[in-house]
């Protein structure tokens, strides 16, 4: 639990401080409203936040493990699991709006998550996003760091998902979501 926390407050701080940037909040509010996305995002548990988590931890048991090569990392939503949701993964390059669509997104989603994350230029980096019906949306760009992702991966799915490793020469490679 301590270990959510401490990633919730990291992923506020850096989510915060470009929001607090594009207003121009005077030095004091900016403060203020840093300190009020911290509480909050360490009481509350976050969707992209909890899968990032379980990617890291398997990815670091795999590098250890020298006797396994594969892990699967079960994902189910926070909350309301048997609503829908759609989970995309960023590789390390550009990904256009274009490629979400061509991946079978609906366009709609598409724009709803490079509008609302353009800010942190999304598409852009190592980036995940769990985005669910009624624009709900959760974000990191945590995942990446114990993980590499080859190619732009989009699953979209009620309940319960499987997010697969694989470890090769070193790598802890995502291979796919079922």
């Amino acid at each position: 639990m301590e270990r959510r926390a401490l990633l919730g407050v990291l992923v506020a701080m850096t989510l915060s401080v470009p929001l607090m940037t594009k207003f121009c909040l005077p030095g004091r509010l900016s403060v203020l409203v840093g300190a009020l996305a911290l509480v909050v995002s360490s009481c509350t548990s976050d969707n992209a936040v909890e899968l990032s988590l379980s990617i890291s931890s398997a990815a670091k048991a795999l590098r250890a493990d020298g006797d396994r090569s594969e892990a699967t990392v079960t994902f189910v939503p926070v909350e309301e699991p048997e609503r829908s949701y759609t989970l995309i993964f960023f590789p390390d390059r550009e990904t256009k709006p274009s490629e979400l669509v061509a991946l079978g997104l609906e366009q709609t989603v598409v724009d709803d998550v490079f509008d609302t994350l353009g800010y942190v230029e999304i598409g852009t980096r190592p980036s995940l996003v769990v985005w669910r019906k009624e624009g709900e949306m959760s974000f990191t760009g945590v995942w990446n760091r114990e993980a590499v992702l080859p190619e732009t991966l989009v699953h979209v799915a009620t309940g319960e998902s499987r997010v697969k490793l694989l470890e090769q020469d070193g790598d802890v490679k995502i291979v796919s979501i079922q």
